[in-house]
């Protein structure tokens, strides 16, 4: 997987990030042709069922605690992006390889 956006390919270059920067065990994508099609994103309880749908890219997020949900959203690529990088920006402080990742992102 490339670290870059391509609008085609909106998950392709965000999942080569967030699996380079968190791992296997926080990012799952799922690929169809050689393009990832789902991206799933776990980070303690808050997690981020991302699907490539001919609208667009469509954000299932969900905070829960201990097993109840507290909050059920639907989010767009962008708010997704905005999600992700309030929850990303403290870890990166902390972790030099997500940090690094990301910035391959921005660059």
């Amino acid at each position: 997987m490339q670290c870059t956006v391509d609008g085609n390919r909106p998950l392709d270059g965000l999942a080569g990030v967030l699996m380079a920067g968190l791992g296997p065990q926080a990012v799952r994508p799922t690929e169809n042709g050689g393009r990832v099609v789902r991206l799933w994103v776990g980070l303690g309880g808050l997690t981020y069922d991302a699907a490539l749908t001919p609208a667009g890219v469509v954000v299932d997020f969900v905070h829960a605690v201990r097993g109840v949900v507290l909050k059920r959203e639907r989010l767009d690529l962008g708010g997704f992006a905005a999600e992700l990088a309030l929850q990303l920006a403290p870890m990166a402080a902390r972790a030099p390889q997500l940090r690094s990742a990301l910035l391959e992102l921005a660059g």
